[in-house]
């Protein structure tokens, strides 16, 4: 059964996550997105609770501030998905 709040949609797109140290810039591929969060690939392994920041590639002063919820290891790679915080 579904427990999502709110439907997902496919979102494609390159985005810039800025992560904690040591990670800093990374650049992802989105997954999906959402009213409260969204999903993407990455080539390193975020962690829960992770704070990050997600911006959107050649799009000026478009940040979104988010907390890392899951962390799934995928043929190489980590699907990471974030809640959008409230008010940010």
């Amino acid at each position: 059964m579904e427990r999502r709040r709110h439907a997902r949609y496919p979102f494609e797109r390159h985005l810039e996550v800025r992560a904690p140290a040591p990670w800093g810039k990374l650049l992802v591929r989105a997954h999906d997105i959402s009213e409260s969060g969204f999903s993407f690939a990455s080539d390193v392994e975020l962690h829960i609770g992770d704070r990050i920041l997600l911006g959107l590639r050649h799009d000026d002063d478009v940040y979104v501030e988010a907390e890392v919820r899951n962390v799934r290891h995928t043929g190489g790679q980590f699907l990471v998905g974030a809640e959008r915080i409230a008010n940010a």
